[in-house]
């Protein structure tokens, strides 16, 4: 099945549908409508790339992202990504968001694509049938490949795609720097658990042994020195060493 003349929901700079209109008509007016572009990857984290069939209405002969296209009135974004991928590529997959963003492109034909654009992020290693009348060709790449291929022929790339793909790296790391940061955390917990530790069995006897101190001092100055005194000067040596041991052992956890 290929994408034919269908009505697509027009949206403000907000995503709210305010109408719908056909999709032809829709690009020759350029009116922002809602699209959606689908990036696959497989367990290399290569990203499935298509090249658009020769009889596109726009971009024919174009390399781009996985899948894109327009949701129909009355149907969910994602749902209509996973109709899409179906009808271009032969299978569907569990897809989810991660961002939007609007661009104006507009072509030699003609026509212009001003679009409210979600990208959807999927994971398919399965068999590929690519419809011809939608798909010349395709291959998955790895993205540092992509983009070198992209600075040095921007010519064979769509012009949403040459706008989201730079999006996606840079969701890329921020997703890599949250994961970081998350796993961070536990360690920053520990540390200063032990910390925390640390200072208040020093703090405990400290306070212990200041009372203990000004004791041994009465009897040095009263000369009462007795066998408390020498069990308190045992307790201050072998708490010392116990709060010693435990510190290390703290420490080591």
């Amino acid at each position: 099945m290929t994408d034919q003349a269908h009505d697509i929901i027009l949206v403000n700079a907000n995503d709210e549908q305010v109408g719908t209109m056909e999709k032809m008509e829709t690009h020759r007016k350029a009116l922002l409508h809602r699209a959606f572009s689908v990036f696959i990857f497989n367990s290399k984290g290569e990203m499935l790339l298509q090249q658009r069939a020769k009889e596109k209405y726009h971009s024919p002969g174009l390399w781009t992202n996985s899948c894109c296209s327009h949701p129909k009135p009355g149907e969910e974004t994602i749902a209509g990504a996973q109709r899409r991928l179906q009808e271009e590529l032969g299978f569907s997959v569990p897809l989810e968001k991660a961002f939007d963003f609007i661009y104006r492109a507009e072509f030699d034909n003609g026509l212009t694509e001003n679009e409210y654009d979600h990208v959807l992020l999927g994971g398919y290693e399965g068999v590929i049938t690519p419809n011809p009348a939608e798909v010349a060709d395709y291959h998955y790449k790895p993205m540092d490949e992509i983009k070198a291929d992209m600075v040095n022929h921007p010519e064979k790339y769509t012009a949403w795609f040459k706008i989201a793909f730079p999006k996606l790296e840079a969701y890329f790391r921020q997703k890599d720097l949250q994961r970081g940061v998350s796993g961070i955390e536990p360690e920053v917990k520990i540390f200063f658990g032990k910390i925390i530790h640390a200072v208040s069995a020093l703090v405990l006897w400290a306070i212990i042994s200041m009372f203990f101190g000004l004791y041994l001092n009465w009897a040095v100055v009263y000369e009462t020195v007795n066998v408390l005194n020498i069990i308190f000067y045992a307790w201050f040596i072998i708490s010392l060493g116990g709060l010693i041991y435990y510190l290390t052992r703290v420490w080591k956890k």
